[in-house]
């Protein structure tokens, strides 16, 4: 977060702010790090699945465009033959 008083100056606090906590969010040095080359290691993993996974919503997002035109065309094509889903009867129902 940030905030008029502290430009620049980023902070966490609690998401719908209903207690009083904050702290200073401190850059990451990895080079003072230990386990830097691990941290960069699971970063970059972290990246590539955010990728991949803003792939895959892509994908599915077309995938429900598409079947949402697929039933407009349908719905279109009922009401040009007058054909209301309670016309339907499918062998084996009431």
């Amino acid at each position: 977060m940030n905030t008029g008083m502290n430009p620049n100056k980023l902070f966490y606090t609690c998401k719908d702010r209903t207690c009083d906590f904050w702290d200073w969010a401190h850059p990451l040095n990895l080079n003072s790090c230990e386990n830097g080359t691990k941290v960069l290691e699971v970063h970059m993993k972290l990246e590539q699945l955010n990728s991949n996974m803003e792939k895959e919503h892509k994908k599915f997002s077309k995938v429900l465009k598409d079947t949402g035109d697929d039933v407009k065309d349908i719905k279109n094509l009922l009401s040009v033959t007058a054909i209301t889903p309670k016309s339907f009867h499918i062998k084996g129902t009431h």
